[in-house]
C-alpha cells in the first residue's frame, strides 16, 4: 500500500517510527501467509470424507454449549427435532460453531442489550436448510466479499470464520450463502445433504 512505501521510504531514510513500521511489515507478512496456507490446511484435512447420519438438533446443541454467550445476548433455537443428516459430523459441527461464534460477536460488538441469533432449520426433497440470523453490526457488500474470502480484519485479528465455514460446508456438497445489512444484522444460510430415505 502507498502506507507501507511511505513506511519503507522512511526506514531507509532513518526516519522516525522504524520500530513501528517494521511490526506493521512483519504483522501484514504474518497475515499474508496465514491467508494462503490455512485453507489449504483445512483442504488437505477433508480429501477423504466419511460422511454419516447426524441428527441435527444434539449437533446445534453441542454447539451452542461450547460457544461464549456475551451479557445480554439471546439465542432462538427451532430445530425440528426429528431432522438427519448425511454429513460428516465434525466438519459440520466446526462449520456451525465458527458462524454462530461471528454471530454472537457482531451482536456483542453492537450493543443495544445486544441481541437475538435465530437459529432455525427447514427439510427439502434432498436437503436440510440450517438458517443463523443475527442483529449484530451487520456487514457492507465489500465486507461480505472480504469475508467470503477470509482477508478480513476484526477486533480479535484476522477473521477466518466465515471462509472456514464456507470450505466445510462446500467440501461435504452443501451450499453457503451470506446475506447482510449494515447496522442490522447477518443472514447466513448453510444447505446440507439429507440422510437418505428421510421423509
Amino acid at each position: 500500500s502507498d502506507l507501507e512505501l511511505k513506511g519503507l521510504q522512511d526506514l531507509a531514510e532513518g526516519g522516525q517510527g522504524c520500530e513501528q513500521i517494521l511490526k506493521r511489515l512483519a504483522e501484514t507478512i504474518r497475515v499474508g501467509t496465514e491467508f494462503m496456507e490455512r485453507p489449504l490446511r483445512i483442504s488437505q484435512s477433508i480429501v477423504r470424507l466419511h460422511p454419516g447420519a447426524v441428527r441435527l438438533r444434539p449437533l446445534i446443541d453441542l454447539v451452542l454449549k461450547e460457544v461464549y454467550l456475551p451479557p445480554g445476548c439471546r439465542i432462538s433455537c427451532q430445530i425440528d427435532e426429528e431432522c438427519l443428516l448425511y454429513v460428516e459430523e465434525e466438519l459440520t459441527r466446526a462449520a456451525f460453531y465458527n458462524v454462530t461464534v461471528n454471530a454472537l460477536k457482531a451482536m456483542a460488538e453492537k450493543g443495544e442489550g445486544c441481541g437475538v441469533l435465530e437459529i432455525t432449520s427447514s427439510m427439502g426433497d434432498s436437503r436440510v436448510q440450517v438458517v443463523f440470523e443475527d442483529s449484530g453490526v451487520g456487514m457492507d457488500r465489500a465486507q461480505v466479499e472480504a469475508a467470503r474470502t477470509g482477508f478480513v480484519r476484526t477486533a480479535g485479528g484476522t477473521g477466518f470464520g466465515v471462509l472456514l465455514a464456507m470450505v466445510l460446508v462446500e467440501a461435504q456438497g452443501g451450499e453457503f450463502d451470506i446475506q447482510s445489512t449494515k447496522g442490522v444484522g447477518t443472514r447466513v444460510t448453510i444447505k446440507l445433504p439429507k440422510e437418505k430415505g428421510q421423509a
